[in-house]
């Protein structure tokens, strides 16, 4: 009854949003979905591609915080140049930011993200890999997603 799981017993973090989606298994339901072809990119991996599906996907799933309505809320201001590696993640957990980047080409990429303070490279578990990372050279690998947290700790 649900897309994705939050708590799942083979991953520490979620696939993605946890949508009730009701029936969703139950064979003979009509289901509709929308798709995009774009005849514009003469490859698969064409920067345009990629920039061209930002403007085609859905809206994102925000949710409202338990913040007091008065508190002060530091936000980042990231500046991210379109290209192969977009940002698909921007939340704060365990008292730090945390932005994912994923890097659609099969090519190395450069971040090409402007940000405020000194981020750093982790893993998917949050645990660092290196830093502060210079955020508008970093090259993210091919195919690849890089987690970068701002105030981490571990």
């Amino acid at each position: 009854g649900l897309m994705s799981v939050n708590v799942h017993p083979l991953r520490d973090e979620p696939a993605g949003s946890e949508v009730p989606v009701p029936g969703a298994q139950y064979l003979g339901r009509e289901v509709s979905l929308d798709f995009a072809i774009d005849l514009s990119a003469p490859q698969w991996d064409a920067p345009s591609l990629v920039s061209n599906s930002e403007r085609f996907r859905f809206d994102p799933v925000v949710v409202a915080g338990s913040l007091d309505p008065g508190a002060d809320v530091e936000c980042p201001e990231l500046g991210v140049r379109s290209g192969s590696v977009v940002l698909e993640s921007l939340r704060r957990i365990e008292g730090c930011i945390e932005a994912r980047f994923v890097n659609y080409s099969r090519a190395p990429q450069p971040l090409r993200v402007r940000a405020d303070g000194e981020w750093w490279l982790t893993d998917m578990t949050g645990a660092r890999i290196s830093g502060p990372v210079e955020t508008w050279h970093h090259i993210v690998p091919a195919g690849t997603i890089a987690t970068l947290r701002r105030g981490a700790r571990s």
